[in-house]
């Protein structure tokens, strides 16, 4: 029988989340009951729309019926508690009113106005106010002072007194009388309970307005106190800084006008000298004892007294705190522009992130851009001259990274994007090698058993030279002192310029010939030194980084030391990096990886932390074009995802080949699945991230594959 209710009563019950309008809707309402419905676990209830609703879970006050017109509405309902303990109605309306509280002296302040009515002549002649010493006159022009209510010598903590008559405000009610004279106020109630002052006891608080009108909280606020505090422990925090800052700025007022009077009488005389004190040492500071330096001394005397003058009061401010300390700090603090850069994005760098830094770390980037200098004297990149009147002047930037083994190198790159085609540049094109020619090239070393070492080309592109006539501003930071304003004329390639790779390209070429070496026409930055057996050297250039491979390891150290005498170039020693691919060598194997790209990869789309995926694309997944409008913050996050992987394709990871190629195709407008399924790539990479391309010396030679299946891809 414990599942019955009282057929009509109250009822809360349980709305589901699909019905609700938003999160912050209550999660039940106050409905009838009607029973239990048939055939459903639920019961039936009637909402105030006169709407059926079907609940399996409500809460049940049998004891009020919200269709019953005569029984008023409970005002509380103890939820989850038999009948027995709910509260009656009659039980409700009495412990609902609280109980009268003490009056707040300091609430009796705003009931006060300063034009009291002419009040009734007493039966008794009022005594006489005890006589008080008559105050020297005010000078003309001289404000008074904001703090007139606190008595001379009274407590910061104790409610202020009143030097005028105050007249009770007439509460809701109370009316005029029928001559037209203003009521009278009523007679005074509980005299104890104002605060024991004589001027506030001759004026005591207005009971409340028998009509029930609004009326001021007669509840006590609690002020926060602060044991110890200089400013005292009852009055609030708030009303003492409000009070401070008036009497400051009254005694600013005071003490301007006294001395502009006094300057204006004696003008004659003398001449103020002395601006005025720093507001760190402003006058109204509270210890006095700060006092300034004597006019009379020497220098090093002020400066000693000026610093423990600044020492005393950072300490006084430190021990009782308060604004003045506050904006000390703040004014100390280090500016939002003075950060350290971020060391993620050395690229990103400009050379103002650079004078931010600390001196340490300054010294270094800046060392690092006068070697950039130097290398471009010592080419004789440029002549300084007087720049000519009608002819474009390019601008420049610095541009800084940070090598694997931690050298920081600074490149002077000029903004080729303002030149003109045809006026400053007419053909740019440079050929590149392939990263097929590098890994073939890898696996004849490693079954040939070869051996290779690297050479790293300083300043590479200042080695071209320059066919057009152009100019350039002066670096940033390194301007020739009493010569800003002339600019550069460039006799050589530079960074950033339109034609600048060709240039190299084509003193690169030049400078093989000599050497006896002779490129080859499937790819034009493989060069390779014959003999009448065989192919003695191969080199592999990539702009600045050369690899030297041969049989003999002396004839290929003789011919590299050859080279570096044309260019100034490091010795890199053997063959360790090359393109981002870490090379490692183990006896007869060569193992190619990238896992310190792969993770910057995984960082910068935010995939490290992910689940590892088996395959790299999911079982049966077949893309389809994306026919909505084309997004373009989307595209750009997609053809970056996209290119990371083409890179990480073609060096070391070619079991993604066909998922990357595939999912490249809707790089021209993908869609948040062809995204979503390019990082599925990703996740792939993560549980493949120790992988690395292994080549070995086999009695088979070099086998290679070819896919020559133009068929249905779906079947593969």
């Amino acid at each position: 029988m414990s599942h019955l209710k009282v057929f009509r009563c109250a009822a809360y019950a349980f709305l589901p989340l699909e019905i609700r309008k938003d999160k912050l809707s209550p999660k039940s309402k106050l409905m009838t009951y009607l029973g239990i419905e048939q055939g459903l676990k639920a019961h039936r209830f009637m909402r105030s729309s006169n709407r059926l609703f079907y609940a399996p879970k409500a809460l049940f006050d049998e004891e009020y019926f919200p269709r019953c017109k005569t029984q008023s509405q409970r005002r509380t309902t103890h939820l989850n508690k038999p009948i027995n303990e709910q509260l009656r109605h009659q039980e409700i309306d009495d412990t609902a009113l609280p109980a009268p509280l003490p009056a707040n002296p300091w609430d009796n302040l705003d009931r006060y106005r300063p034009n009291p009515p002419i009040p009734p002549r007493p039966s008794q002649p009022a005594p006489r106010p005890p006589a008080t010493p008559q105050k020297p006159a005010r000078q003309a022009g001289i404000p008074t002072p904001p703090l007139q209510q606190m008595r001379p010598g009274s407590a910061l903590d104790s409610p202020p007194s009143l030097r005028m008559q105050l007249n009770p405000v007439p509460t809701r009610g109370s009316g005029l009388q029928q001559s037209g004279r203003r009521a009278s106020p009523p007679p005074l109630a509980s005299p104890s309970r104002l605060p024991q002052h004589p001027q506030m006891q001759q004026h005591p608080r207005t009971p409340p307005s028998p009509s029930g009108g609004p009326r001021r909280s007669e509840r006590l606020r609690r002020v926060p106190t602060c044991p110890g505090n200089v400013y005292g422990e009852q009055r609030h925090p708030t009303d003492i800084e409000r009070d401070m800052r008036r009497t400051q700025t009254w005694r600013e007022m005071t003490d301007e006008q006294r001395r502009s009077q006094s300057t204006s009488s004696h003008s004659d005389h003398f001449q103020e000298t002395n601006p005025g004190p720093s507001p760190l040492h402003s006058s109204d500071d509270p210890d006095q004892s700060l006092g300034e330096c004597s006019e009379g001394s020497d220098d090093s005397s002020k400066s000693a007294k000026s610093v423990d003058k600044v020492e005393e009061t950072l300490s006084y401010l430190e021990k009782h705190g308060g604004v003045r300390y506050l904006n000390t700090l703040l004014a100390a603090a280090v500016p939002p522009g003075s950060e350290i850069p971020d060391t993620c994005n050395i690229c990103e760098w400009s050379f103002k992130d650079i004078m931010c830094m600390p001196s340490a770390q300054q010294k270094d980037w800046i060392d690092a851009c006068r070697q950039e200098l130097d290398s471009l004297r010592e080419r004789r990149v440029y002549d300084l001259v007087n720049p000519l009147q009608g002819r474009r002047v390019i601008k420049n930037r610095w541009v800084f990274d940070q090598k694997t083994d931690r050298h920081k190198r600074a490149r002077l790159v000029a903004k080729g994007f303002s030149q003109v085609e045809g006026i400053d540049y007419d053909n740019v094109f440079s050929p590149v090698i392939r990263y097929e020619s590098v890994c073939l090239m890898i696996a004849l070393a490693a079954q040939q058993q070869w051996h290779m070492t690297s050479v790293d080309i300083k300043t590479a592109f200042l080695y071209g030279e320059l066919d057009e006539e152009l100019f350039m501003e002066q670096p940033e930071g390194f301007a020739v002192k009493g010569q800003e304003h002339k600019v550069f004329r460039l006799k050589h390639a530079l960074y950033g310029l339109k034609q600048a790779a060709l240039q190299w390209w084509k003193a690169l070429d030049k400078s093989m010939e000599c050497l006896g070496f002779r490129r080859t026409k499937s790819d034009s930055r493989i060069f390779i030194l014959t003999s009448s057996h065989g192919p003695c050297v191969i080199v592999i250039v990539y702009v600045n980084d050369a690899i030297f491979i041969g049989p003999d390891r002396h004839f290929t150290n003789r011919k590299k030391a050859q080279f570096m005498k044309g260019w100034d170039c490091q010795d890199l020693g053997d063959t360790k990096e090359f393109l981002w691919m870490k090379i490692h060598r183990q006896g007869t194997l060569i193992s190619l990886e990238q896992k310190d790209y792969l993770r910057t990869v995984l960082e910068h789309f935010n995939m490290h932390n992910t689940k590892a995926a088996p395959t790299p694309l999911p079982q049966g997944y077949v893309p389809t074009p994306n026919e909505s409008p084309e997004n373009p913050k989307h595209k750009s996050h997609y053809q970056q995802v996209i290119g990371s992987l083409l890179y990480l394709m073609l060096g070391t990871h070619p079991d993604i080949a066909f998922a990357v190629t595939k999912m490249s195709q809707f790089a021209a407008n993908p869609s948040e699945e062809h995204l979503s399924k390019a990082l599925y790539i990703c996740r792939y990479l993560i549980g493949t991230a120790d992988y690395s391309l292994t080549y070995g010396r086999s009695r088979d030679g070099i086998i290679t594959y070819a896919d020559a299946d133009w068929g249905s891809v779906h079947t593969r």
